[in-house]
């Protein structure tokens, strides 16, 4: 990997991609990789991957709003549904929406 132009824009992150996503790997650039560097590229990949109070709270934010979403869509399906039900009742179809 190393000299490697597309391994460069990213410092040494893309070592610790590896190092996590390979568990097999036994050397990278010509230097082992003992369980002391896995633990630091877990360490690591944690510290990246932690966010921030605002995120997580924009991120709660926008799980909540899909939930919304969903339950009112559900919601007019079931109402569609209903309407279509008594609508073919009315005209003297078969309930095709029962079992």
């Amino acid at each position: 990997m190393a000299g490697n132009p597309f391994c460069k824009a990213e410092s040494d992150t893309y070592k610790h991609d590896l190092i996590l996503n390979i568990p097999t790997l036994k050397y990278l650039d010509y230097v082992f990789i003992d369980e002391a560097q896995r633990t630091a590229s877990n360490d690591d990949a944690d510290r990246i991957n932690r966010k921030t109070p605002e995120e997580q709270q924009k991120e709660m934010e926008l799980l909540e709003k899909k939930e919304q979403d969903e339950a009112r869509a559900l919601k007019e399906t079931q109402v569609i549904l209903s309407k279509a039900k008594k609508l073919r009742k009315y005209v003297g179809l078969k309930d095709v929406f029962s079992g």
